[in-house]
Formats: C-alpha cells, sequence, structure tokens
C-alpha cells in the first residue's frame, strides 16, 4: 500500500493545487506534475492467516497465496478494506486541529 498526503492552507495562491487535490480520478504527478506530495509511506500490510508453517524440514507450507512468516504462522496479503480517519492528540486536550477539503483516491 503507498500513501501519499497533500497539505495546504487554504489561500488563493494555491487555487490550482487544490483544484488538482479534488481530482480523484487521475494521480497527482499527471494533474499537476511538480506538486510533491508532503507525507508519504509504503508498506506491505499482511494478515495472520492462523495456520503453522515451517520453512526447514520438515516444510510445512502455507495454503495458496499466503507466505511463512520466522514466527512460523502464514500471512495472507492484507489491506483488502481500508478505512482512513484521524485521531485526537495525546498529549495535550487543547490542541485543534481542522481539516476541510479532503479528498481520497483509489488507484489500480
Amino acid at each position: 500500500m503507498q500513501t501519499k498526503v497533500w497539505i495546504l492552507a487554504d489561500s488563493a495562491t494555491v487555487a490550482n493545487q487544490i483544484a488538482a487535490m479534488k481530482n480523484t480520478i487521475r494521480p497527482m504527478a499527471q494533474i499537476y506534475p511538480g506538486f510533491v506530495e508532503t507525507l508519504s509511506d509504503t508498506a506491505a500490510i499482511f494478515d495472520a492467516a492462523g495456520a503453522t508453517c515451517s520453512t526447514i524440514p520438515p516444510v510445512v507450507a502455507c495454503p495458496t497465496h499466503q507466505t511463512c512468516g520466522s514466527d512460523k504462522v502464514c500471512y495472507r496479503q492484507g489491506m483488502q478494506s481500508i478505512r482512513l480517519g484521524f485521531t485526537g492528540s495525546q498529549r495535550t486536550q487543547a490542541q485543534e486541529v481542522t481539516i476541510s477539503n479532503i479528498f481520497t483516491t483509489w488507484l489500480p
């Protein structure tokens, strides 16, 4: 899974970039070349499938489309569904964050 986040203050000087973020059909690199994400992360996410396995003799293979982890548990590719959300501050109750114009794009 690859996550990219663009963060801008709402102002007339970034109106074209905000308009590009609202286009959820194509990647940002195509819509507004040179507009680089503020944050990004790439992660392979797996869910424990529950079966046990071993890569050393006697080898015990995982079912199809699952991978044997170093802890001898079978894992399958995760993120069949995803929920985006935000949490509040852990250190203070006085912190307030306002998010407006939030857009999400799912690309194959």
